[in-house]
């Protein structure tokens, strides 16, 4: 079988992450050709693919209604002989859609992966949503709520299918070993937010909430949010103003994305993510498999993710201020070993059930039931 992930860029966003590790995985772990498709010179990924071997094609695309992408993507799906082309994103999902039509019935199976959580309100990006989750043989999602979005805006039950993310364990350890890309003081307990600054990610309601914990008690705490400004920078400014305003300079600080970011988890204390809306998010998987406790709500799939009052504490509403400062007291009362107990058994559960080969095992077995379905590809 050979397998085609198809993605817009190679940039470090979370979906092309999860396409560069399961090819690996494809590859390494079950011995399936696995590669990757780009429209975009983007390549914060292109050292890790090299080192594994998987290739990743660029097919550049001329403006943004390039007419002849579809045909130059067919082209590539059909000289490399690909059965599966598995599309991340509206827009390679609906130029995969395009370029399998073109291939009449010796067409690999084309399955189109929602990562975001909610389906997009922008009116491009929707009919491109609308237009390659219907021309797709299935739709794929990493987060269970999203199934009854997709079925609730007229995708058939049968057709959608839950894969979730997964992470290279033995890939995160060893990179964890690295020295720490920002200076953390171990004295101090040592929170937090890693996240664009963006609405989603709630920092509002996080600085509101530890404005309320008493003086003497957050003198010791810190909070880093990691994050591009990417809701732009008047809305970073005012981040940092409510940060000013509420008296919290000396706590909260704000930085750029950080690559190493296995190497920064090794040395915080708990992450906190009081997100507004997520699909699966990764940096929850990533800061579990670090053995970090976290504040967290229950958005996205993040109830599958997390057993609360054991891996997690859980906060049911994002917007709920008071009890966000009540679940931050809390776990700061537990104390240095009930909190290593809580990210113990969260690095047990991403050991169960997220590992990036059981979760590539769990693709490759969809890949297989869905092809098996289909009648045999003609010989010649």
């Amino acid at each position: 079988m050979k397998i085609v992930f198809a993605i817009d860029h190679l940039g470090p966003g979370g979906a092309q992450r999860q396409a560069v590790e399961l090819a690996i995985a494809l590859r390494h772990r079950l011995g399936v050709d696995a590669r990757l498709v780009t429209y975009h010179p983007h390549d914060h990924y292109g050292e890790r693919l090299a080192e594994a071997g998987v290739e990743r094609e660029l097919l550049p695309r001329r403006g943004r209604l390039d007419l002849r992408f579809p045909s130059r993507l067919a082209d590539s799906y059909r000289r490399t002989g690909t059965d599966v082309v598995h599309a991340f994103m509206p827009g390679p999902a609906l130029w995969s859609a395009l370029a399998v039509r073109r291939m009449g019935a010796d067409r690999p199976l084309l399955l189109a992966g929602e990562r975001t959580g909610r389906l997009a309100s922008e009116r491009g990006k929707g009919l491109a949503e609308a237009v390659s989750y219907r021309l797709a043989d299935a739709v794929t999602a990493n987060a269970r709520p999203m199934l009854d979005t997709l079925a609730k805006s007229g995708i058939r039950r049968d057709r959608l299918h839950y894969l979730p993310n997964g992470i290279d364990v033995e890939a995160w350890d060893e990179a964890s070993r690295r020295p720490c890309p920002v200076a953390l003081d171990p004295a101090h307990w040592n929170l937090a937010l890693v996240g664009s600054l963006h609405p989603q990610k709630n920092h509002e309601t996080l600085i509101d909430a530890l404005a309320a914990v008493p003086a003497e008690r957050r003198q010791r705490w810190r909070l880093s949010c990691f994050g591009a400004a990417t809701a732009g920078e008047a809305f970073a400014a005012g981040l940092r103003q409510r940060v000013a305003e509420r008296g919290l300079a000396d706590v909260v600080s704000f930085h750029d994305p950080v690559k190493d970011v296995p190497a920064l988890m090794s040395r915080l204390s708990a992450l906190v993510m009081p997100s507004r809306w997520e699909g699966f998010p990764n940096v929850l998987l990533e800061a579990m498999t670090s053995g970090l406790p976290s504040v967290v709500t229950p958005v996205g799939d993040v109830p599958s993710i997390i057993e609360p009052g054991e891996t997690s504490l859980l906060v049911e509403d994002p917007e709920d201020v008071p009890a966000l400062t009540r679940a931050l007291i809390e776990l700061d009362e537990m104390g240095p070993e009930a909190r290593e107990r809580m990210g113990r058994a969260a690095r047990a559960r991403v050991e169960e059930r997220y590992r990036v080969e059981v979760v590539a095992r769990q693709h490759l077995d969809l890949y297989r039931e869905l092809l098996g379905r289909r009648a045999p590809r003609q010989p010649g």
